[in-house]
């Protein structure tokens, strides 16, 4: 065993030096420089950062996202797509939704006697036995002699007429 070490093997707690195992509080130490480091100027060391530069694992996780975004892009637009395409659909199934109720409606009209001869009437000018049909007939030469004026002197040119005039004045 060392001579340094006690009876039991340790070493004892002062150490070997005098005053081991005593600091001096931070203070006491920065006020006890010596005079050779007094004497030296204080030189500031000013870092100047280089530009900036990717880093190996950067770049890898830069191609990493790249890949990721590259691969998800087409699944995407495939997603937006079919969403665009399932909207139209709800819309056109709910307009034919409507178109079909209006139909029935339509049907259930026409289930109604009633309906069915006004429509008869209107459309296929029927009468019912007794009644007169009157027709009005929009004529502006008719009208005017109704009220006992007379109809427009110049009389209307043929079509043919009409057309070989517009062909003399084009040219």
């Amino acid at each position: 065993m060392s001579a340094r070490r006690g009876p039991s093997g340790q070493r004892p707690k002062g150490g070997s030096r005098p005053g081991a195992g005593r600091t001096r509080p931070a203070s006491e130490r920065r006020k006890t420089r010596t005079a050779a480091q007094k004497a030296k100027p204080k030189i500031r060391r000013i870092r100047i950062k280089p530009p900036w530069r990717m880093s190996g694992r950067t770049a890898v996780i830069a191609l990493v996202l790249s890949a990721l975004a590259l691969s998800y892009a087409y699944p995407v637009r495939t997603f937006l797509e079919q969403r665009a395409d399932i909207n139209e659909l709800r819309e056109s199934q709910a307009d034919q939704t409507e178109r079909i109720a209006q139909m029935e409606a339509e049907r259930a009209k026409w289930e109604d006697p009633e309906y069915v001869r006004a429509q008869a009437r209107e459309r296929l000018l029927l009468v019912k036995p007794g009644e007169e049909l009157v027709i009005i007939v929009d004529d502006p030469e008719g009208a005017a002699a109704d009220a006992g004026q007379d109809p427009d002197p110049t009389p209307q040119d043929s079509w043919y007429e009409d057309l070989w005039e517009g062909f003399k004045e084009s040219q």
